[in-house]
């Protein structure tokens, strides 16, 4: 097939991309020679390579090498190299001992200064630890420099500071030349509070003062001054006694030119004629020792010793320092330090001076090894150095200048500083002078060693090597050939870790070289690489999509071990309970699924070592669910107890409780009465509830689904209906008739219509009726007459116990008189002893026997004058029907009712008597009862019957 014109038209474009600045590394080569003729710099005719010195990259600047720090061996040229090192400044150092050489190019970088006050100062007043640093100005006063303690206020000092010595961590003992002829002229200075309190010196005249201390070197509480009036000088020794100094003459003296050394003895300046003055050192008794006298290079001006007397510095008039070793009794000079000059301290193996003539301003530090100058920093402030002051750790120095006081950083590295710029590679030299060629390392040949596979190896090699060296110089290990299936490395502490490459085993080495800084030892390093069982390395894992309704035994999900070695018979378990891993396969056994929980269930699988019991791989998986619509669980019914009388009260809140979420339903109440709308249960409108009539209702709800598989759920609820307080409905009267000319005449009784049935008090406004025990009638001295008012309007009220009250007018009729055998006060009553008995019926059933036509007579029982009134109907004559009034009366009865009270009761009325009620009975006494009457009346009827 032939490509078109179009396709064979068509070009390659190179797009071109600008690229990223990058930074181009850089390098480093360091040569280190031997500088045999010590002229500072490589001669080609003199000096030779240096072999196997170690040079190191001090990246942290701090003087020391550190494991982390890039460190090379030179090579037979007397190189070492440093690639890729990113452009910049470095300090190149080199690892050596001392002893057996020395560095003759050393160069260090410039100490660092900090200006503490811009005030000049005379003398620097340090506490022990350096953290309190005071000094005197050219007022008199001693003034805070640097102190953790705040609110120090300069001192006023009564008179001049000549000189002061520290008695304590915080305590200093000041001399001073008092202002006045007899001042004070000896203090106690507290360095950390700055109070000043003067001491008696009773052994002083009026015109001495102390013009230095010497201070003891062992230690002791005595101490030696050099005392003078001006023109002489005395060697007194002293002593502080609680606010006393006591001072006692040891010898006179040449001059102020005195220095303390060990034992009590003191070095001082033997003054020649002309010439040179000599140094001399005098025991306690004043006599000098054999090779205790060192004539001087020159005229002496001033004299300084270390702390701990080893070295003397003279101050030559001619210029430049002498410096003097006193050592197992003798004086040896060991240096004319020709650019320095006064004042000097002595830290370590250095001595600090102030620059000398022709130099500029500022201090030098010199190294007390080859008398050579290290560092020269250059001051901030001021150019003429008045005092130094060493912390004890010797890392920092304190100056006074005439320029203010200012700190200096001795802790800076010491080394060879190098510029490397960017791409290129720089150079440097390092010029060594041998002191003790030495001999080389001593170490065994080879060393043996066994790792497992997938392992490591952590080696001191020094220690396991048991390497020495004969001359006592530091050793350090290089690696020079690496292991050929693993690595071998130092790490930051020092030691050497091997790691073989991962799986495998069997014998792998590597060579090392010890090196001391000038010689080298080669070792050869054997492992053994013992194969282990390897731990699975992955877990895979397959999830099939799961209905929510699987049943338990489905399978879900498929996993498989990946094992270097093949292993198979691992155990897998899973940090969900409801599932298990059975050959590979992950099933479902447990519990249940719910998608609408969450669309997914994630677990953890685990893969179990079978004999260690160990988990060794884990692996988190997700297996997706798939939804299924589920039938609803039922109702959730949240209702309340609904009043009586509400209409259309809302009763509740119903819903239907379904797994899946979205589902509707269609709700139908079986109650009419009822409705569900909105989620909730109401009645219909119109519709209220009684609870007389039902205090609980059962309600039959069936929710159908709408959409779906159509699942259909019914169930019963019960629903309370609280009582409400119903208000009485009315006042009922059970006759509306009274007779006229009547005391105590009955009227009826009294009843109200009330839904809850509550008690009430029924009171009567007009003043010839009265209410008693729910009856109502005529008063007992009051007689109404149809002749006055043949109807009368009574307004009755009724009053219950919780407050409703209700007020009705009933029209009362005014009715002839009753038949004269009818008790007016209670028709039943016949024999009108008050209450209603068997014994009132039993009287007219004897009356019905003698008397059966039943006419009442006027002279006989219920006649005239007669207390008994058989005329309970009062219809004028004498029947059964009488007596079944009375008996019914009986079976009906309730007992009685407190005064005023409404109580169910029959009407007394002419046609139809009211009927008295009796208090109740037991049940054995009611039986009895109404089998007499049931006799009584089975009497009568046969008695009827014969006739």
């Amino acid at each position: 097939m032939q490509p078109n014109a179009h396709a064979q038209r068509r070009k390659l474009q190179l797009r071109i991309e600008p690229l990223e600045p990058r930074r181009l590394l850089a390098g480093l080569t360091v040569s280190v020679y031997l500088d045999n003729d010590a002229s500072g710099s490589f001669g080609a005719d003199t000096d030779s390579p240096a072999v196997h010195r170690l040079v190191f990259l001090d990246t942290n600047r701090d003087g020391r090498y550190q494991p982390s720090e890039p460190l090379r061996a030179t090579d037979v040229l007397g190189m070492a190299k440093f690639d890729g090192l990113d452009p910049g400044e470095y300090v190149v150092g080199l690892l050596s001992n001392p002893d057996s050489q020395r560095q003759t190019t050393a160069i260090a970088p410039a100490a660092k200064s900090e200006s503490l006050s811009d005030l000049p100062g005379n003398q620097i007043l340090v506490s022990g630890d350096f953290s309190v640093v005071w000094s005197d100005d050219s007022d008199n006063r001693l003034v805070p420099v640097s102190s953790p303690f705040a609110d120090l206020a300069p001192v006023q000092l009564p008179g001049t500071l000549q000189d002061w010595m520290r008695i304590g961590p915080d305590v200093a003992l000041l001399s001073l030349v008092p202002e006045e002829f007899g001042g004070d002229r000896v203090f106690r200075f507290d360095l950390r509070s700055g109070q000043l309190q003067p001491l008696s010196a009773v052994d002083l005249s009026d015109s001495q003062y102390i013009a230095s201390f010497l201070p003891a070197i062992s230690g002791s509480e005595t101490w030696l001054a050099v005392i003078t009036d001006g023109t002489s000088y005395r060697l007194m020794e002293g002593s502080v006694q609680g606010d006393s100094v006591e001072l006692a003459d040891r010898q006179a003296l040449g001059s102020s030119q005195v220095v303390a050394l060990p034992d009590g003895r003191i070095g001082l300046i033997a003054r020649a004629a002309s010439g040179a003055d000599s140094l001399r050192i005098v025991d306690p008794t004043g006599a000098t020792l054999h090779r205790g006298e060192v004539e001087l290079f020159g005229p002496a001006q001033s004299l300084s010793a270390s702390p701990d007397g080893r070295w003397i510095s003279v101050e030559l008039q001619t210029g430049g320092i002498q410096v003097l070793e006193y050592a197992q009794d003798q004086l040896i000079s060991r240096a004319l330090l020709s650019q320095a000059a006064f004042p000097v301290a002595v830290y370590g193996q250095n001595l600090i001076s102030a620059a000398g003539k022709g130099q500029a301003t500022g201090v030098t530090v010199w190294s007390m090894r080859d008398w050579i100058p290290i560092r020269r920093p250059q001051l901030s402030r001021g150019s003429i150095v008045r005092s130094i002051a060493i912390s004890p750790l010797g890392d920092q120095a304190v100056l006074a200048t005439d320029g203010g006081i200012e700190a200096l950083d001795l802790a800076s590295p010491m080394g060879t500083p190098v510029s490397v710029h960017e791409g290129a590679v720089a150079a440097a030299q390092i010029g060594v002078r041998v002191v003790n060629p030495g001999v080389p390392p001593v170490a065994p040949s080879q060393l043996n060693r066994t790792v497992a596979e997938d392992g490591s190896d952590h080696i001191d090699l020094l220690s396991e090597l048991g390497a020495t060296d004969a001359d006592g110089d530091p050793l350090w290990v290089q690696s020079v050939w690496a292991p050929q299936h693993g690595w071998l490395e130092m790490e930051p502490t020092g030691e050497w870790l091997y790691r073989p490459v991962a799986d495998y085993h069997g014998p792998d080495s590597a060579r090392i070289r010890i090196y001391d800084g000038m010689h080298a030892t080669d070792v050869t390093l054997r492992w053994t690489v013992q194969p282990v069982d390897d731990p699975p390395q992955d877990l895979i894992a397959t999830m099939l999509a799961t209905p929510e309704d699987a049943p338990h035994g489905t399978l879900v999900g498929h996993v498989s071990v990946v094992d270097p070695d093949g292993q198979t018979d691992y155990r897998i378990t899973t940090s969900d309970p409801r599932f298990e891993v059975v050959g590979g396969q992950i099933l479902f056994t447990n519990g249940w699924l719910d998608y609408e929980a969450s669309a997914g269930v994630s677990m953890e699988l685990r893969v179990v070592d079978p004999i260690l019991g160990t988990v060794t791989v884990t692996r988190s998986v997700d297996l997706p669910l798939i939804d299924v619509n589920e039938p609803p669980l039922g109702f959730a019914w949240e209702g309340a107890m609904v009043a009586e009388n509400d209409p259309a009260a809302t009763i509740g809140t119903l819903r239907v409780i379904d797994p899946d979420v979205g589902s509707e339903y269609l709700v139908e109440v079986l109650d009419p009465r009822f409705e569900w709308r909105d989620g909730q249960l109401k009645l219909v409108e119109g519709v209220a509830l009684d609870y007389e009539t039902e205090s609980t209702i059962a309600v039959t709800v069936i929710a159908t689904e709408a959409q779906g598989a159509g699942h259909e759920i019914a169930q019963t609820i019960t629903i309370s209906v609280a009582d409400a307080n119903d208000p009485p409905s009315g006042i009922e009267l059970s006759k509306t008739e009274v007779p006229r000319l009547t005391e105590g005449a009955i009227v009826g009784l009294v009843d109200v219509a009330d839904p809850d049935g509550d008690p009430y008090q029924i009171t009567v406004l007009d003043e010839r009726f009265e209410v008693v025990e729910g009856v109502l009638k005529v008063r007992d001295t009051v007689t109404v007459d149809e002749s006055e008012q043949t109807e009368i309007e009574v307004e009755l009220i009724a009053t219950s116990d919780n407050g409703d009250q209700i007020t009705q007018r009933i029209p009362i009729v005014v009715a002839p008189p009753r038949s004269p055998h009818q008790n007016p006060q209670n028709p039943l009553d016949v024999n009108g002893d008050g209450i209603v008995t068997p014994l009132d019926a039993l009287i007219l059933i004897n009356d019905l026997n003698r008397n059966p036509s039943g006419d009442l007579p006027a002279g006989g029982a219920g006649g005239e004058g007669s207390p008994i009134k058989p005329d309970v109907n009062g219809d004028g004559i004498l029947s059964p029907l009488d007596v079944l009034i009375i008996i019914n009366d009986l079976n009906n009865a309730r007992g009685g009712a407190s005064e005023g009270e409404y109580v169910a009761r029959p009407e007394p009325a002419a046609g139809a008597p009211p009927l008295e009620s009796l208090p109740s009975d037991d049940a054995l006494a009611a039986h009895r009862r109404d089998r007499e009457l049931e006799l009584l009346i089975e009497q009568i009827a046969e008695q009827h019957r014969e006739r």
